[in-house]
């Protein structure tokens, strides 16, 4: 009898363990190509992960789905980046927003780079105007991240209240197959 407990476990965690891209269609890079000697190739990084916001009365709220994106801030070399938040939300009443931080400054080594700024208005896609705009509202305070290879870390604190600490992964960008391979 124990015998066959255990083959049926062995089967149920074989079945279980389905990669993530069979259930969700969701493809993880293995490599990042877009950072090369600690600077931007200029490609765009989709992470896919969890945000976990802690609200000044201990409160917390968890995005399991969350995505951020990175991209160059220019074309022409210089080490600044801009930080693309989809769709993201610091409450489970606060309706999404695309929300960007503008171009900052970011340092890097091989293939990961990081950055920092101790206050900075992010912009918030405003649908009537069709352009991201300055929110004052939503300042954010010690932002710190990292890309190291295929994941990407970042936190911050939204207007005073919400510390907002993210780890993702990154995607395989599958209109060009960039950012690595499988």
């Amino acid at each position: 009898m124990k015998k066959i407990l255990l083959m049926l476990a062995l089967v149920a965690c074989a079945a279980c363990s389905n990669d993530e891209e069979e259930t969700t269609g969701t493809r993880y890079a293995t490599r990042n190509d877009a950072i090369v000697d600690g600077r931007l190739t200029g490609a765009a990084m989709h992470f896919l992960g969890r945000s976990t916001v802690t609200d000044s009365k201990g409160a917390t709220y968890t995005d399991e789905n969350a995505r951020f994106e990175f991209a160059a801030a220019a074309s022409d070399g210089s080490r600044q980046l801009i930080v693309y938040m989809h769709q993201t939300r610091f409450a489970a009443e606060m309706p999404a927003v695309e929300m960007r931080i503008p171009a900052i400054g970011y340092t890097g080594e091989g293939n990961a780079v990081s950055f920092s700024v101790e206050s900075i208005v992010p912009e918030a896609l405003i649908a009537a105007a069709g352009s991201y705009q300055p929110m004052e509202r939503y300042r954010l305070t010690g932002v710190n991240g990292t890309i190291d290879g295929i994941i990407c870390r970042v936190r911050f604190v939204c207007a005073g209240e919400y510390r907002v600490d993210y780890e993702g992964a990154l995607l395989i960008n599958e209109m060009t197959g960039e950012n690595g391979t499988e």
